[in-house]
């Protein structure tokens, strides 16, 4: 087989291979290999393209040309060694990533390289990075850019951006909101990896692997015990310090300080609270230690409005008032000021204050007031027109039971306007949460639940030791299913098991190597691991972080499902929708309906013992003998008799009880049981019987059994298939 490199037009064959490698990473680098050799010059040019498994690989660079005899005086006269065609992802390394955004999401933009912009979820960056791709590529090259609707992150993120590519825009799918991502043609689609490799692979014979290697990951900081600590955003000043007991006896001594969002059991069940994996027997202690403050890629935790309901407040005991047939989520806003001003203040005097607006919120169970600080209390806009800001708020003020904050508007020294204006008003529902004041207990106590919630997790990703596998493929088996081979592709599950390994189940293909033309048949290496620690393009230096989940967590998309019941149940269970069979016997204990006919086949060696079991029918059994077959054959739903067969005559419908099926040269009819009148002529009349030593029924004349009810007791190697009377 072959491969033919075109020119960028198509129209043009530079040159034939018959060897090549194909490279593939998971959320890097993808491309095909080739080494040529020409009695002349091979005219390679940037755009150059192959087609291999149906995806097209350009060059993207000038190959280097080796020259090691005169033109057409040798057959390798001009050497092409190690050409790289990149897969279309690497046109993402040659798009900006501009402050552009879709035409009618009412955002502003600045078409600048340097910017930030405020994501309420994923999908506001995947909108990005299509409006971008679509500015360069149209038509027959345009991407598409999708968010797996089963996806779900409600991440609220303010991400900044200095002079990026596209490439660099997408490792913050997986950096910022910790999201795989995979990309097939000119397809992204963000919010998982790819599906199961059709086939459920192991060790062994016909089972599509040689062997397994197992490798654990040398690098890896196992934790089995962990302590977590929190941001200390909104903490009052020394507030664990003035924290005492019934008896007034402070739970820290004067000497201790902590200043940080603590764990819940902190400080009145232990001044060191810490987390247990489960693993903690089996791998002993390891200890570690992470803080959620937002000064690395974990988010940050702290005493915050966020997730707080009024059925949390009233089970601690605070009474608060709603009004009727409110949804009881505290941070949202009640209402606000609705500015009618284009936002530029243009008629506003040097002199002259920006005016200031209101929000309104309900009764959060404490006054502003009385949790002030020394810094300027803010409310920061977790969504809406407004996501992303904040607002100084400047009074507080109760009115009924709602609290009314007078705040300054906001100025985007980028824009050159004041938020919020007319079309990009905060509005009642949008989400929020308050900065910069000492937030009440029941608050802090929330916020240290959450903090254990999220400790737990990150312990589940750490407290295992992770593996890399390398199954040997078997190429052979592969050869037979080029169905695997035209499809398997990294970021996709390989599903295998092994008892011995203790692997049963799926794991991301982390790189895949296919080598063709260099044996009679293509060649796998494959790589697998659950835990992605970096993925690069060509040219770019890029750090992936993980995958998302690992063991710990994580979730499948039910096109990722439906892929791995196809291929676990192609091997467990009997298919529904096509013919499907067994080699094991198949019990319906509860009986069976069987509208369009059934078939049963035996051979032709199998002894009469066993067919009868087969033949033995009842009112609605329809037999029908083929040259290696007993069968039933139903013409259509209903039910049908023997006579209405096609090649059975109808009178064998009304035939006498006991008439056996006899078959004539075009139709099975019967015979009727009868006593013989005539004289007996026992060399010339018929018996069927069994013969056990070459396994099939056969004709013997009457003279053989000589008159007796019994075979002789030996030397006999029949048996009848009827009772002799």
């Amino acid at each position: 087989m072959g491969w033919i490199v075109y020119n960028k037009d198509g129209q043009t064959q530079r040159c034939i291979v018959n060897k090549l490698e194909y490279n593939g990473e998971f959320m890097g680098a993808c491309s095909v290999n080739i080494t040529v050799t020409s009695a002349s010059p091979i005219d390679f040019e940037i755009g150059d393209y192959l087609i291999y498994r149906e995806e097209r690989f350009e060059i993207n660079y000038d190959p280097t040309e080796l020259k090691q005899a005169a033109k057409n005086t040798y057959g390798e006269a001009f050497k092409y060694e190690n050409i790289v065609f990149n897969s279309l992802a690497d046109e993402l390394t040659r798009c900006r990533f501009l402050d552009y955004v879709e035409s009618d999401n009412l955002v502003h933009y600045s078409s600048l390289p340097v910017f930030s912009f405020y994501a309420e979820n994923i999908s506001a960056l995947a909108e990005r990075i299509q409006v971008n791709l679509d500015r360069i590529y149209k038509n027959e090259k345009k991407w598409t850019v999708t968010v797996h609707p089963e996806y779900v992150n409600i991440s609220n993120k303010n991400i900044s951006v200095n002079n990026i590519n596209v490439w660099n825009a997408l490792a913050l799918v997986n950096s910022e909101f910790g999201s795989n991502f995979i990309i097939r043609g000119r397809t992204i689609t963000i919010g998982t990896s790819g599906i199961a490799v059709g086939n459920l692979f192991s060790y062994g014979k016909g089972n599509g692997l040689y062997s397994i290697q197992k490798t654990a990951e040398t690098d890896q900081d196992i934790i089995t015990r962990l302590r977590a600590y929190g941001s200390t955003r909104n903490m009052p000043l020394r507030y664990y310090n003035k924290l005492s007991n019934s008896s007034s006896d402070n739970y820290l001594p004067n000497n201790m300080a902590v200043d940080n969002l603590m764990l819940p059991d902190f400080p009145e069940k232990t001044l060191d609270p810490y987390i247990d994996s489960p693993n903690v027997s089996e791998l002993g202690i390891r200890e570690g230690s992470v803080y959620f403050d937002g000064s690395g890629d974990l988010e940050e935790i702290y005493p915050s409005m966020e997730g707080m309901t009024a059925g949390q407040l009233e089970a601690a005991g605070i009474n608060i008032s709603l009004d009727a047939g409110d949804n009881g989520n505290l941070d949202e806003v009640a209402d606000a000021e609705q500015l009618t001003d284009d936002g530029t203040m243009d008629e506003i005097e040097e002199d002259e204050n920006i005016p200031p607006f209101t929000i309104t919120l309900k009764d959060i169970g404490f006054d502003i007031n009385d949790y002030l600080t020394s810094e300027t209390a803010t409310i920061s806009m977790k969504n809406g027109m407004c996501g992303g800001r904040e607002f100084e708020i400047t009074k507080c003020e109760k009115q009924g039971n709602k609290y009314v904050l007078t705040c300054n508007r906001d100025y985007d020294e980028g824009l050159k306007l004041y938020f919020p204006y007319q079309g990009y008003n905060i509005k009642k529902g949008d989400k929020f949460v308050l900065l910069n004041i000492d937030m009440p207990d029941v608050y802090i106590q929330a916020s240290s639940q959450k903090l254990f919630s999220k400790a737990k997790e990150y312990l589940s990703k750490n407290d295992y030791v992770r593996y890399s596998y390398e199954p040997k493929v078997d190429e052979i088996f592969m050869a037979r299913h080029p169905d695997l081979h035209d499809s398997i592709k990294e970021g996709d599950l390989m599903l295998f098991e092994d008892d011995d390994l203790n692997i049963n189940g799926s794991i991301i293909i982390d790189s895949l190597i296919i080598k063709e033309g260099f044996t009679l048949i293509p060649t796998y290496d494959i790589i697998l691991r659950n835990d992605k620690v970096v993925g690069t393009l060509e040219k770019i230096q890029n750090q992936i972080d993980s995958i998302s989940g690992g063991q710990g967590g994580g979730g499948l998309t039910t096109q990722q499902i439906q892929s791995i019941i196809k291929s676990f149940g192609d091997k467990l269970f009997l298919r529904k929708d096509k013919s499907d069979s067994t080699n094991y016997l198949l019990r319906l204990l509860g009986g069976a309906t069987i509208e369009k006919g059934l078939v049963v086949r035996i051979p032709k060696q199998t002894p009469a013992t066993s067919q009868s079991g087969i033949v033995e029918e009842d009112e609605n059994l329809i037999i029908e003998e083929d040259e290696d077959a007993v069968m039933e054959i139903a013409e259509s739903s209903g039910e049908l008799s023997f006579g209405e067969l096609s090649n059975v005559n109808s009178s064998v419908d009304t035939a006498p009880v006991g008439s056996l099926p006899v078959k004539g040269e075009n139709e099975w009819s019967y015979v009727a049981p009868s006593l013989f009148s005539g004289s007996i002529d026992e060399d010339n009349m018929l018996i069927p019987v069994f013969d056990k030593r070459i396994q099939q029924m056969v004709f013997v004349p009457i003279s053989v059994i000589k008159g007796s009810v019994t075979p002789p007791s030996s030397g006999f190697p029949y048996t009848f298939s009827f009772a002799l009377v």
